[in-house]
């Protein structure tokens, strides 16, 4: 296994914000789905740069992300991609990477 790590800028949208009776907030470390193709899906882990949680329809967030499979998505991760991320194929947000970490 092979990890790979990017810095992005990412954005909740507002429409996945009710669980129960509460807003959904997303803490820091969150693990999810990263959509980097049409065809494929692959996990990562967001560890936001100063911020501890958010809240859906924030913006502009900082973070890294953390894929673990970096082997995968490596040639598809280039600076200015933009991607997509949430759960079981139904996105909570958007990104675009501003630089490979490693």
């Amino acid at each position: 296994m092979n990890t790979f790590k990017i810095k992005a800028k990412i954005s909740f949208f507002n429409d996945f914000t009710v669980i129960g009776n509460q807003k959904r907030k997303y803490r820091n470390g969150l693990i999810t789905d990263f959509s980097v193709r049409n065809d494929m899906f692959n996990s990562g882990q967001i560890t936001f740069l100063d911020k501890v949680e958010v809240y859906p329809g924030e913006s502009n967030v900082i973070v890294h992300i953390q894929f673990v499979y970096g082997n995968l998505v490596a040639p598809f991760l280039k600076v200015g991609k933009k991607f997509t991320f949430g759960e079981m194929g139904h996105p909570y947000g958007e990104g675009i990477v501003l630089d490979i970490v490693d």
